[in-house]
């Protein structure tokens, strides 16, 4: 079978969800690939096949032992190469369409690599970006989203070195005709770069793409909510160097026009606008914002909160109770996907962190079984927690009341050893907090502690020790 046949084998068996022969199209596939590969082979064929067995694949389960994986593997390894082989003679300026099948030949590369495990060579990467680099001209706005997307979500950023970013940017003609999601998409790649900080891109290209959006939403032009949560995203982590940071009346219309589809949003793109907001802090001034928009908001979480990830509910928690959105039915589900998966959150410290925040800032009570759970998780995973985590979880598990076991040894052991190792990184007012904790927590503090907060052990007239600590101003 020709190349092509092989392609459009593995695309009509995705299209019609059929179990093709995979491991042996597979094979064939491969070594098509390598027999023609100094023959000249065509890009756009290379990269049909590539996209074929990506199409046939991404909805299929491989396990990580078999012929199956085995092939695949094999197919990735090679089409690495032959695509980038296959594009190094490309020339703009006589094939237009080439800039179209780069793109597609980058993505699903990737997302092979993807699908088995393994991480994209950078060879491939670089290759084929240079050579997009070289032809910029023939590159869309849309094309070079596609690009940087690409490039950022495989993690390979050191690639886009200032001469490849300026080849584009120089070039790209940004207007009200550019579409919306190209537009949300560059901002998010630069925003993900810090490429307005490190000076990669200019601020007059990044004004330009924010007038682009301002335009589009004022005119109630139609755009999906889903690219306004990203640019919103884009926005908000580009920082206050970015024209949109401030601009209230970017956030207000932004707002109004998200609320239009809120419930309609998933979970990702739902934490993307309450970091986001969290981040740019609209003017209290905008009662839309702070009333309407933010209770929609958190009904919208509320209504969906059975499928957030640990990773998505924690930093969404943390957000919507910083701007003081007060939706009691939310933190009690909340709470109870907590419960049902304390140790899933205690995986990464950080959501641990953000979750017990939030539920002690909102002062809800989560129940002395949920406390107990969450701080021994802590527990278990203290020696990788940061020092912000270690005094964040123990503030906040003070503020929701629990008091650990006084007979349980095991516990001022492992808070001896973990504020020991960032004592000297904590300032005064953070050992005041970790005091305070420790007293509420019936945790003995350790002597280094104290000294820090300038208090001695006194003996009472019991005999027993004490400590005078004051309650530290919430932070």
């Amino acid at each position: 079978m020709s190349l092509r046949a092989l392609a459009r084998a593995f695309h009509d068996s995705a299209r019609a969800r059929f179990d093709a022969p995979a491991t042996t199209l597979l094979r064939a596939a491969a070594a098509r690939i390598e027999r023609e590969r100094e023959a000249s082979t065509a890009a756009r064929d290379v990269t049909s096949a590539i996209w074929g067995v990506e199409n046939y694949w991404r909805r299929r389960d491989v396990r990580e032992d078999s012929e199956d994986m085995r092939a695949l593997r094999e197919f990735a390894r090679v089409a690495s190469a032959a695509a980038a082989s296959v594009f190094v003679e490309w020339d703009s300026a006589k094939d237009k369409r080439g800039a179209a099948t780069l793109c597609r030949a980058l993505k699903h590369v990737i997302a092979i690599h993807k699908i088995t495990g393994e991480p994209v060579p950078m060879d491939f990467i670089a290759s084929l970006v240079n050579v997009a680099s070289h032809n910029a001209v023939a590159f869309s706005p849309m094309q070079v989203s596609f690009i940087l997307h690409d490039v950022v979500s495989a993690k390979a950023t050191d690639i886009l070195t200032e001469r490849v970013i300026a080849s584009f940017s120089h070039i790209m003609q940004v207007d009200e005709s550019t579409p919306f999601a190209a537009v949300s998409a560059l901002l998010w790649s630069y925003a993900k770069m810090d490429a307005l900080k490190s000076g990669l891109v200019s601020t007059k290209h990044t004004d330009e793409l924010h007038f682009v959006t301002r335009a589009k939403l004022d005119r109630g032009e139609k755009v999906a909510s889903r690219d306004i949560a990203m640019n919103m995203y884009a926005v908000a982590r580009l920082g206050a160097e970015h024209v949109g940071f401030a601009d209230g009346d970017y956030h207000d219309v932004a707002c109004k026009t998200l609320a239009k589809e809120i419930d309609t949003l998933n979970q990702r793109a739902l934490l993307m606008i309450a970091w986001s907001l969290n981040t740019m802090r609209p003017s209290e001034d905008n009662v839309y914002i702070h009333s309407t928009f933010l209770d929609a908001l958190g009904g919208a979480v509320q209504r969906s909160v059975h499928a957030f990830a640990p990773f998505e509910l924690a930093p969404t928690m943390h957000a919507l109770t910083s701007l003081r959105v007060t939706n009691p039915k939310l933190l009690e589900l909340a709470r109870d996907r907590f419960r049902a998966d304390v140790s899933g959150y205690a995986e990464k410290p950080q959501n641990l962190t953000l979750m017990l925040w939030s539920f002690a800032a909102a002062e809800y009570d989560i129940g002395e079984d949920t406390s107990r759970m969450a701080a021994y998780a802590y527990l278990d995973v203290a020696p990788i927690a940061s020092a912000l985590e270690t005094k964040t979880i123990l503030q906040s598990l003070a503020r929701l009341h629990f008091v650990f076991d006084e007979d349980d040894a095991r516990v001022k052991n492992i808070l001896d050893d973990v504020i020991e190792r960032y004592l000297d990184e904590y300032s005064e007012a953070d050992c005041e907090v970790l005091a305070w904790s420790l007293l509420a927590l019936r945790v003995p503090a350790s002597e280094r502690l104290l000294e820090r907060v300038g208090v001695e052990s006194v003996a009472n007239d019991a005999g027993d020790v004490e400590y005078v600590v004051h309650k530290p101003i919430d932070v």
